[in-house]
């Protein structure tokens, strides 16, 4: 027996905006006299205080360890923004509080 396979175009695609839009996470290296900023995308965190962590653990690995000139700098501040997309699909860097 035949099944009905009618097809909707886009009704089974995932759409832009089920996932959680991705972090965009400065971390500032070094001393107050030398900074080296590192950035990271992070799309698997739901708010931005995961996402700072995520991209803290990926600035302890290996890989990025000798990218980095000191260890986090206390006097600037992480910055932490949104990757947002407009209707046409510009992305966007919203900071988060």
């Amino acid at each position: 027996m035949p099944s009905n396979t009618a097809h909707t175009p886009g009704a089974s695609a995932p759409s832009v905006t089920d996932s959680p839009a991705p972090w965009l996470i400065g971390l500032p290296f070094g001393s107050a006299a030398h900074v080296v900023w590192l950035y990271y995308v992070v799309k698997e965190a739901e708010d931005g205080i995961r996402a700072v962590r995520v991209a803290l653990e990926r600035a302890n690995g290996e890989r990025d360890r000798p990218a980095r000139e000191g260890p986090l700098a206390q006097a600037e501040p992480i910055e932490v923004q949104r990757i947002l997309h407009d209707a046409v699909g510009h992305a966007n860097l919203v900071p988060w509080p």
